[in-house]
């Protein structure tokens, strides 16, 4: 357990380690996803996540083929130019107020994300029985780290104060750590699957851009599996879930709680963290608050 209040922060190269990717192969998947050639422009291809969430979302409008066009060039607006933007998030946020870019950079995100936990080294396929991610697969990683850190000392007894200490801000959509966490407790302490739900929900995780939905257990009323395929109006709503820069600085409430964290932390873990600047002003205390003199930094 932790016996100092610790704070992991979280970027694109923690995830890394399980085989999700960087922001710059993420840029190169969503530069492939959106790329549509002149023959199959403006087409549907039911085979194809993104075209038919397209059509899906087109369907609600009373001109629904002229907005089919404008998702397409949208889409190859953002392939184009993801090779010299530094990250998909930056680009949506420069187009702020063009809800078709904003659409289709979302959509993107969302399918590249559940695809990638789905080809991760911890997905589970719960449909052809299987309950646990293989552990041997994360044996040199961080996660495994932490998971015998948080277990070191902590009888079962206990465990529902395994998490008193620490807490995450993660900037990556994915669900890895809570995916990994809500398994190994099970496998550690052999307790049910709702009572490490209940553990879990006491756990400060908070995703400053948002993710790709909430897992099964996160009591939520439409939550997506790791991994999970998400059908086209699936994908559709979880657009909804990622947030850019200017949509999270309007969320007070968040990086208020994000400001305090740091401020209350004794350690600061940055992990796959890039320091982009405007990820370091969501998290930088207030000027008026009193600097606190007893904690550290690592990065990783």
């Amino acid at each position: 357990m932790f016996n100092s209040k610790t704070l992991f922060v979280l970027g694109a190269g923690a995830s890394k380690e399980v085989g999700l990717p960087t922001g710059e192969e993420l840029k190169n998947q969503i530069a492939s996803k959106l790329n549509f050639t002149l023959d199959t422009a403006f087409g549907i291809d039911h085979e194809n996540p993104i075209t038919e969430a397209f059509a899906w979302k087109a369907q609600k409008s009373q001109v629904a083929q002229r907005n089919i066009k404008s998702y397409f060039e949208a889409a190859n607006h953002i392939a184009r130019a993801m090779p010299i933007e530094p990250s998909i998030d930056q680009f949506i946020d420069n187009h702020r107020g063009n809800n078709f870019i904003e659409f289709c950079g979302k959509l993107a995100i969302v399918d590249s994300i559940l695809e990638a936990e789905r080809n991760s080294e911890i997905y589970v396929n719960y449909d052809e029985s299987e309950y646990t991610p293989e552990y041997g697969n994360i044996k040199n990683s961080w996660y495994n780290k932490i998971i015998q850190i948080l277990c070191t000392d902590c009888h079962i007894d206990k465990i529902e104060e395994i998490f008193t200490n620490v807490s995450f801000i993660v900037f990556n959509y994915d669900r890895c750590l809570e995916h990994i966490l809500y398994h190994a407790l099970q496998s550690k302490y052999g307790i049910s699957d709702g009572h490490a739900a209940d553990v879990l929900a006491k756990l400060t995780i908070i995703h400053p851009y948002g993710s790709v939905g909430k897992l099964a257990w996160q009591f939520d009323e439409s939550p997506i599996r790791y991994g999970e395929k998400a059908t086209p109006n699936g994908l559709v709503a979880l657009t909804d879930e990622i947030k850019t820069f200017t949509e999270r600085v309007e969320d007070q409430e968040s990086i208020d709680e994000m400001k305090d964290l740091v401020f209350q932390a004794k350690n600061i873990v940055f992990l796959g963290f890039a320091f982009h600047s405007q990820n370091i002003q969501l998290m930088q205390p207030d000027p008026s608050q009193d600097a606190n003199p007893n904690y550290s930094r690592c990065g990783v």
